[in-house]
């Protein structure tokens, strides 16, 4: 085990060590070589990729449920107009998430504003006939 391990370190700091310091120091003392042949050319190797229409799709079943969410509910009841927000948007403190159609609204203040004067017709009268 033990004895085994300080064999393998010995040898690999050879390696790793003395024998590359060692042909640095051979190298470095004897003189510059010259070669007189001319170089040699060797030719590259060309390839030419073609491109195929065989391609391979990979597709896992999965639901992916957010980590945090919350349920919006509306005051009135109505259709939505607008959804400005996409899913998964991040937004701030009055950021306008969806919209009720306007007309439904319309048709609900005209009805209390004629219900509204008929009392405030009725009241008047009634008024009149007190006084």
């Amino acid at each position: 085990g033990g004895r085994l391990q300080m064999k393998l370190d010995l040898v690999r700091n050879l390696v790793v060590w003395v024998i590359p310091v060692i042909g640095l120091a051979t190298t470095g003392c004897s003189e510059p070589v010259i070669e007189d042949s001319p170089e040699k050319v060797r030719p590259a190797v060309l390839l030419t990729l073609a491109t195929t229409t065989d391609e391979r799709t990979i597709s896992f079943p999965a639901v992916i449920d957010a980590v945090s969410s919350s349920e919006m509910t509306f005051k009135v009841s109505g259709q939505i107009s607008a959804l400005p927000v996409t899913e998964g948007q991040v937004i701030t403190s009055g950021t306008l998430v969806a919209q009720l159609d306007q007309e439904a609204f319309g048709n609900e203040v005209d009805a209390a504003q004629t219900q509204f004067d008929a009392a405030q017709d009725v009241f008047e009268r009634a008024e009149r006939l007190m006084a």
